[in-house]
């Protein structure tokens, strides 16, 4: 790990998985394997699904473990039930933390989810010019929240979270959107540090217009940005749509079929 010169980027990238609904599972084989199988070829991204161990999520989990994607799936003893919309997310996202901070291997670890694409290669021109050494927090950051849309944070701020983890990690927390409740320990207990804003672009399928014309317009804008975007949110009414949205980043951007 090259911290001094930048030159190699090695960059954690964690996600909130679950089989919940259909679409999620569609999100998982048609966008992230693929997705996953690429950047371990290609990069030093490593990507961890994070599962709970549930009666849900074991086919996935197997058909993940079969074709030879164990080394980039998580799975966790925390139940994925509460009032929230995300319940779980927070244990998954501390433990997750941890793992990665102990590793010693890392310079920046990202937080997301299924319905978020990030455009790898921007990514990393993005993350490269800061210093790893330093405490910083990226992303879509607002004075309430880092988005669970992609929130990254170098070492020695994940080293501060963490050990704050008790503080974090409380029954009041729990119930809270995990990004809203470790942004709150960061801001509070992790001072100072700094805080460099990237917004995301939000692709929306336009009403009475063709699916896959609108999704090609709406890519070319975001292609031809100069590098103002490297995350694109997906939140469309149908989150069949968003899974359309993703097969065509890996048809057309990464150049493989899903």
């Amino acid at each position: 790990m090259d911290s001094d010169t930048n030159t190699s980027l090695n960059i954690a990238m964690l996600v909130i998985a679950s089989c919940e609904k259909p679409y999620y599972c569609d999100m998982i084989m048609k966008y992230w394997v693929p997705y996953i199988t690429f950047l371990n070829q290609n990069t030093n991204i490593k990507v961890l699904l994070l599962f709970s161990k549930e009666e849900k999520n074991e086919k996935m989990i197997q058909h993940l473990n079969n074709i030879e994607l164990t080394d980039n799936i998580r799975t966790y003893d925390v139940l994925e039930t509460g009032s929230v919309g995300q319940p779980g997310c927070l244990e998954k996202t501390v433990f997750a933390f941890e793992e990665i901070f102990n590793s010693n291997k890392y310079d920046f670890v990202l937080r997301t989810n299924l319905s978020t694409v990030f455009l790898y290669d921007r990514l990393i021109h993005f993350l490269k010019d800061y210093n790893v050494n330093d405490k910083l927090a990226l992303g879509r950051i607002t004075e309430h929240c880092s988005s669970g849309t992609g929130y990254i944070y170098t070492m020695p701020l994940l080293k501060c979270l963490l050990d704050n983890k008790d503080k974090m990690l409380t029954d009041a927390n729990k119930k809270r959107p995990d990004d809203v409740a470790s942004w709150a320990i960061t801001s509070r207990f992790c001072r100072p540090f700094t805080t460099i804003n990237k917004f995301y672009y939000s692709l929306l399928i336009t009403k009475g217009v063709k699916i896959e014309d609108c999704i090609k317009s709406e890519y070319d804008k975001i292609l031809t940005d100069d590098y103002n975007y490297m995350t694109i949110r997906l939140r469309n009414n149908s989150r069949w749509h968003d899974v359309l949205c993703q097969q065509y980043f890996i048809r057309e951007y990464l150049k493989i079929d899903s």
